[in-house]
């Protein structure tokens, strides 16, 4: 398990740049905090751990809090070496293709770290609950361990994530259901001015951006998760007002707006999904290297 709980104590005056202490104490993985009783979890002190420093962004009706902190305020800073060895090597905190292992590795307090070596090859599998229900990562130097690296995860239906490059070695070892492959966007640079759409407000407010037509919300982007590095991005616009801008028109503001930040935005979208890349590739995201693959293991009912 790596994670810290965190409470921060500041000052916040309109819009100027300031620091905050975070106060932390040590978060436990499921399985841990079952064998502790809730007094004691209650004792574990909080001790500073870090200062961070922010900035908020947009107006004073609507304005973003961008949190910057160094990795060892979420380290667990108990982590065998080996485990942490194998986590540097197999995930990289500026790889965008990686950006979603290093969060839920890094930053998502409660997660579990499952690691295997055999030799010169290393594999990780990350356990987590992800805001769409059980999520598995899986990533390995070598196809062979991932019948084990599968072994050390919960049996129940996951959601699980990995390189292309480990589909066949997942897909020969377990049971893949709406099985798919996803492109990794990212953009690094400030993009022009936010399209302007007719007939609709675009409007920047505290936890999305949203396009208005006739004061109703009729597309918004948001983001799904955020590290000090990255934060996914995500579009929906309603069915009778698609073909006319306005999904792009927020994403872009909202790309924009994280980027002002020092955020790295993603977009991950399947690669079967044409109207999607389609807006991926008209705000200039370039596309990582090696695509996702994704779909629901049962492991109630393994077959590896």
């Amino acid at each position: 398990m790596i994670g810290t709980s965190f409470i921060g104590l500041s000052h916040i005056t309109g819009r100027q740049c300031r620091s905050i202490t975070l106060y932390g104490r040590q978060t436990m993985g499921a399985r841990a905090a079952e064998a502790r009783s809730r007094s004691s979890r209650r004792d574990r002190p909080w001790i500073p751990v870090t200062t961070a420093h922010f900035t908020l962004l947009g107006s004073s009706s609507a304005a973003t809090l961008i949190v910057a902190l160094s990795c060892s305020a979420c380290y667990d800073r108990a982590m065998p070496s080996e485990k942490q060895s194998i986590l540097e090597q197999l995930v990289s905190e500026s790889e965008p293709s990686d950006a979603v292992a290093a969060y839920y590795a890094l930053w998502h307090a409660g997660t579990v770290i499952h690691t295997e070596r055999r030799g010169g090859e290393a594999g990780l599998a990350l356990e987590a609950i992800s805001p769409f229900g059980p999520l598995a990562i899986l990533r390995s130097t070598h196809p062979a361990l991932v019948p084990a690296l599968l072994r050390t995860l919960p049996e129940d239906r996951l959601y699980l994530m990995a390189p292309r490059s480990l589909s066949k070695p997942i897909q020969r070892a377990a049971t893949i259901e709406e099985a798919a492959y996803n492109a990794v966007f990212h953009r690094n640079t400030q993009p022009s001015p936010v399209p302007t759409v007719k007939d609709a407000e675009i409007l920047d407010r505290i936890d999305d951006v949203a396009a208005l037509v006739d004061e109703a919300v009729v597309a918004r982007c948001w983001t799904l998760w955020s590290s000090p590095r990255f934060a996914e991005v995500a579009v929906e616009t309603q069915l009778d007002f698609r073909g006319r801008g306005l999904g792009r028109a927020v994403v872009w503001a909202m790309v924009s707006r994280l980027l002002a930040g020092g955020i790295t935005p993603l977009y991950i979208v399947a690669i079967d999904n044409p109207p999607s890349l389609r807006l991926a590739e008209s705000l200039g995201m370039t596309r990582s290297r090696e695509d996702e693959f994704a779909g629901y293991v049962d492991l109630r009912r393994k077959n590896h």
